[in-house]
């Protein structure tokens, strides 16, 4: 058996590597892309309004409401920041992953350009060369010395050819690895956004509940000064519940606050209500200030001991007839003159028109109600006795008969007040 030449044999190696190194320029052309994993839909807003009529609600409700939408508030404030966590550490090792595919691209793009190179040199330096030159050798040794030469030359290309497959394989998982990375950044952030809206209408709620509260503080002030000359222990009552529910709104508003840090384009606290006609934040002297009209002597008429407004009149005898003929005895007081009230204002707010008539209750130490806003002060709001004593429950006999009567009349209840009765239930 003939033995193979071995000008022959050494060239095999260089054949072999020279088809790999197109097989290697076309597989690196396009790089796979990683399969996104499309991004979970944003969580669904909860609803958050006030869900009860803060002008008629008991007391109870309130301080109910009130802990249920801080709670929520403060919940919301969890999550948010916890999203907003999630969202830097995902960010950062999107980062980073990004990094690492750059570095791998550029590994790549590096072995690309030692493949191409080769490539060049064996379009110049075709391996038949190589074969030509050990089969015009004189002799077996110069046969082996160009073979060795040409060996050497092919272990270099398939050691770049090698490092070529490694540096596209690194180049992929690491592509992969960053559009994964990028996408969990972007889920962490639609949650992020997410809680954030959520905690927004939280604060928007909160913040509709407080000014409300503000026009709720104001009247029930009022009412405890009307109320005072009738049940002084039921004065008292309604005075301490109202300061309970001005301490929960004020531990809310520090809280909405807060919360605010939290929100893109929100004041670190919330701003100060100003009424119209108020004074501006600055050191100059306020506005002139008109004095809201006040129910005049001429407006008011008396009808079975209790002084009211003259526009209710008659249908406040017609329903006083009623409750009589219903074998009730009704009792009790209406208009309460403003004059008290300014004098209140004036000790407790400040001496001027301002001070008096527009400048917030809560600024007011100790707070007190603006003249004028409450329904006694228009004589447009009783307050019933039933048989000597405050109607002080829904199950008094006065109220259950007031209930399913006095709207005929034109009278309507303050929920959170079984005693107070006016033309609009404030």
């Amino acid at each position: 058996m003939s033995r193979p030449n071995p000008r022959v044999r050494v060239l095999s190696g260089a054949l072999l590597s020279l088809a790999f190194v197109a097989g290697t320029l076309a597989l690196g052309a396009g790089t796979a892309a990683a399969q996104a994993t499309p991004p979970e839909p944003p969580r669904t807003r909860q609803a958050i309004a006030t869900e009860i009529d803060v002008m008629k609600a008991t007391g109870d409700q309130l301080e109910t409401q009130l802990a249920s939408i801080d709670s929520q508030l403060m919940t919301q404030r969890a999550t948010a920041e916890a999203a907003a966590a999630v969202l830097a550490r995902a960010q950062g090792e999107a980062d980073a992953a990004a990094a690492a595919s750059a570095a791998a691209k550029a590994e790549a793009d590096r072995t690309e350009a030692a493949v191409r190179k080769f490539a060049v040199e064996a379009y110049i330096h075709p391996p038949n060369e190589g074969l030509a030159a050990i089969l015009a050798s004189s002799s077996l040794t110069e046969a082996r010395e160009r073979s060795s030469l040409l060996n050497i030359r092919t272990r270099k290309q398939s050691t770049v050819l090698d490092a070529r497959k490694v540096a596209l394989r690194d180049m992929r998982t690491k592509e992969s690895a960053a559009a994964a990375a990028k996408d969990q950044a972007s889920r962490a952030a639609e949650e992020q956004q997410a809680a954030l809206r959520q905690l927004e209408g939280s604060r928007q709620a909160q913040q509709q509940m407080n000014d409300r509260l503000n026009q709720r503080i104001e009247a029930d002030l009022g009412e405890v000064a009307a109320l005072n000359a009738i049940d002084a222990r039921r004065a008292a009552d309604l005075a301490a519940q109202n300061k309970r529910i001005a301490q929960l709104a004020s531990t809310a508003t520090k809280n909405a606050g807060a919360v605010a840090t939290l929100l893109p384009n929100q004041p670190v606290t919330p701003p100060v209500a100003t009424p119209a006609g108020g004074p501006p934040p600055t050191t100059t002297a306020p506005p002139r200030v008109i004095p809201p009209p006040l129910v005049s002597r001429s407006d008011l008429v008396t009808i079975h001991g209790i002084t009211i407004n003259k526009s209710i009149g008659t249908a406040f005898g017609h329903l006083w007839d009623a409750a009589s003929s219903a074998g009730l005895v009704l009792g009790g007081g209406g208009y309460r003159d403003p004059a008290a009230q300014i004098a209140l204002r004036i000790a407790h707010c400040g001496p001027t028109d301002y001070d008096i008539y527009l400048k917030p209750s809560s600024q007011c130490s100790p707070p007190t109600a603006r003249p004028g806003q409450s329904m006694h002060e228009q004589g447009l709001a009783i307050d019933f006795t039933c048989a000597g004593v405050l109607i002080g429950s829904h199950a008094d006999p006065c109220w259950v008969w007031l209930d399913a009567n006095a709207a005929t009349f034109g009278f309507y209840n303050l929920a959170s007040e079984p005693w107070h009765w006016s033309v609009n239930g404030n």
